[in-house]
């Protein structure tokens, strides 16, 4: 498990330490340095998932891309040396770029990375795939692939297999692996109609669409896939099938995420940008609860998010003991003068946080203060 991230001179940190954890909550403002964080992880990633590449850390490659070198040194850099270490039990990895000035605010790079990575750090960053050949990485941006008539077939993904930084392979996954049983023992099962992936990828739909039943049908000679959702009460029988275009956001939105919370293996990680988009509070808080049965199965989750309703599923989860308080970190970030800082609340185990720094899901109050007044 990867337990802290340390930045120097990257993008809006000058220096800063991301501790991690089984669960880890990034929260914050509007560009503050949540997506940073990841970035710096995703840079990792990319760079070491290219065959091609020759021991140059990647700012533009198959997760993200940041431009230049240049584009990612921060404003007030007092060296010219851009840092990314990763470190997780008794190994680290650091990974620098170092500029030489030629002229003022014009740097040449250069951009070799160490070699102590492939030597002394494994983590499910650079680990094979599990061998029911679903990668033990996935990665969710915040533009996922929204409703759509159709989503692709992948490229030949039998050995590892990824849900795509969009979820447009999210269906073809489903079609290959929806057979696939979950362990009953594993704690991101819930009561439905089975155990497989497919199975319970429809309980968890149920909690965020109540009714909703999922269908595919695969055009192969084409290399698509389409998705149809139908709708049923307790005692009726279903609706007709609908397309994905005719039915909302949210439910094309959050398929990929339940889909790599439940298919990644345990040992795996799992980045996921903005769960939440497009779900009602209720589906906001059971996504919570999702993420913290996915830590429980032993797959470490990081996730940004501007909801306070997953954040309180987080704390429930807590509550109801599927996590410890040490197994789960909450990480704040603000802006203090032209520097970002981190504030880190401790939660206890009835699920309440140490503290509440200004700006930290308090609009509501705040809000309500407003309405109370005469």
């Amino acid at each position: 498990m990867i337990q802290n991230i340390g930045l120097l001179n990257f993008k809006c940190f000058r220096r800063a330490s991301v501790s991690l954890s089984d669960l880890t909550v990034l929260t914050g403002l509007n560009g503050m340095g949540k997506s940073s964080a990841i970035q710096a992880l995703l840079i990792v990633a990319q760079s070491i998932a290219d065959d091609s590449n020759k021991g140059r850390l990647l700012t533009k490659g198959k997760y993200i891309d940041l431009g230049t070198s240049s584009d990612i040194l921060h404003d007030n850099a007092k060296t010219n040396s851009i840092g990314i270490r990763i470190s997780g039990g008794n190994s680290r990895a650091t990974f620098k770029l170092r500029a030489r000035a030629t002229q003022k605010n014009n740097y040449v790079y250069n951009n070799n990375f160490s070699t102590l990575r492939l030597e002394t750090f494994s983590d499910p960053l650079c680990a094979p795939s599990s061998q029911n050949g679903i990668s033990k990485f996935q990665y969710l941006q915040a533009e996922r692939s929204g409703p759509r008539k159709y989503l692709p077939v992948g490229d030949d993904q039998s050995e590892s297999f990824e849900i795509g930084s969009q979820g447009e392979y999210v269906l073809h996954l489903l079609d290959i692996h929806g057979s696939s049983p979950l362990d009953s023992a594993d704690p991101r099962v819930i009561s439905g109609d089975g155990h497989r992936l497919i199975d319970q990828t429809e309980a968890w739909l149920k909690l965020v669409s109540p009714g909703v039943s999922l269908q595919l049908k695969t055009l192969y000679e084409a290399d698509l896939i389409q998705a149809g959702f139908s709708f049923s009460s307790p005692g009726s029988l279903n609706s007709r099938t609908y397309r994905a275009t005719n039915v909302g956001f949210g439910i094309s939105y959050v398929l990929p995420v339940i889909v790599a919370l439940l298919a990644t293996p345990t040992g795996g990680l799992i980045i996921i940008e903005n769960p939440e988009a497009h779900l009602h509070p209720q589906g906001q808080t059971y996504l919570g609860e999702l993420c913290a049965r996915a830590a429980k199965a032993g797959i470490q989750v990081i996730i940004e998010t501007h909801s306070d309703h997953f954040m309180d599923g987080v704390r429930i989860s807590v509550k109801n003991k599927t996590l410890t308080p040490n197994q789960v970190k909450f990480h704040y970030f603000h802006r203090q003068g032209t520097e970002t800082q981190i504030k880190s609340p401790n939660i206890d185990e009835k699920g309440k946080l140490s503290e509440w720094p200004e700006g930290f899901n308090d609009q509501h109050r705040k809000n309500a203060v407003q309405l109370l007044k005469p």
